[in-house]
């Protein structure tokens, strides 16, 4: 029986067909307060695989090896090589240089040789003119100038003696000349070919030092800035994280507001027969058939539907955007 207030038959009707409505509307506030909890969980997991992979890209840009060199030290190995290795190459020029200019300070000794043994020839000439004089004044002598002649005679002899083996050095010194003038001409030939090599070798080794030094500056810049963005992408992530925490606030309201609802639902419901005459029945359809029309979310109607039992066939072909 109706008790109190609700003995007015349009009012005692109006909340008997509220009840229903409160029992859809805790069950929407309770899908919202899981779908708000499910969603920032998941963003904050997404938010942890973004920081992550932050953190993944910078490792990678430092380009380490499997010793753990990285990228900026082996560019800088590889600089330091190429100026090891362009002065080994201006060494190596350097020695050419140095075995051309000897070969010409030992040309420069043969042509001395050769005028030592211009001057012993001249000496020898000069000993066999001796000789021969010698001779021709022992014969004016007689027999006291046999010892005269007796010298005259080796004097001849050591000067052909001396002119034989002059000769023979000036034909192995002269050999020995044109090998090393030889070796000399080619020493000068390979010095200029490789003088003009070392030349645009060392160009070349400048210029790749010069791109090695700027790509290693660009790198350095590219990891320090990719270390940057990922530091502040973190804490970006952290602060988002931190804001996210509204949905507890949220979540603490709904309950309350289910609460609140569901006091008011017992309230009325001490006050109203259990019996839904079919008054009621049209009545509590009445107000769902009003809030379906404001529903646009899936969801929504799909806990309307189930405290109702109504079909959806006038839903059925609409387009869901959520």
């Amino acid at each position: 029986m109706m008790t109190g207030f609700f003995r007015n038959s349009a009012l005692r009707i109006e909340a008997a067909a509220v009840l229903p409505i409160l029992d859809i509307l805790v069950g929407q506030l309770n899908e919202v307060s899981h779908e708000v909890e499910h969603s920032i969980v998941e963003i904050c997991s997404h938010f942890n695989g973004m920081a992550r992979q932050a953190r993944e890209v910078v490792e990678h840009t430092q380009l380490r090896d499997e010793d753990g060199t990285s990228g900026a030290e082996l560019v800088q190995m590889a600089s330091e090589q190429l100026t090891v290795m362009l002065s080994r190459l201006e060494a190596a020029g350097d020695f050419s240089q140095r075995n051309a200019q000897t070969m010409s300070i030992l040309r420069h000794g043969l042509d001395e040789v050769f005028d030592s043994l211009g001057r012993i020839e001249k000496i020898s000439s000069k000993a066999r003119i001796v000789a021969l004089n010698g001779q021709m004044e022992a014969v004016r002598a007689g027999s006291s100038g046999a010892a005269f002649a007796e010298v005259a005679n080796q004097t001849r002899e050591l000067a052909a003696s001396v002119e034989a083996s002059s000769s023979g050095i000036r034909e192995s010194v002269d050999e020995l000349g044109h090998r090393i003038v030889s070796m000399r001409d080619e020493l000068e030939q390979h010095v200029e070919n490789e003088t003009s090599s070392l030349q645009d070798v060392r160009d070349a080794v400048t210029h790749a030092l010069t791109q090695l030094a700027s790509t290693q500056s660009r790198l350095e810049k590219g990891i320090s800035y990719a270390e940057q963005a990922a530091s502040s992408l973190a804490r970006d992530i952290g602060q988002a994280v931190v804001s996210l925490q509204f949905q507890d606030a949220v979540c603490q309201r709904i309950a309350h507001v289910i609460y609140g609802i569901q006091a008011i639902h017992q309230a009325v419901s001490a006050h109203v027969d259990a019996d839904a005459t079919p008054r009621v029945q049209r009545r509590t359809q009445e107000l769902l058939d009003g809030l379906s029309s404001q529903y646009t979310i899936a969801s929504e109607r799909n806990i309307h539907g189930s405290c109702d039992g109504a079909e959806e066939d006038e839903m059925a072909g609409s387009v869901e955007l959520f």
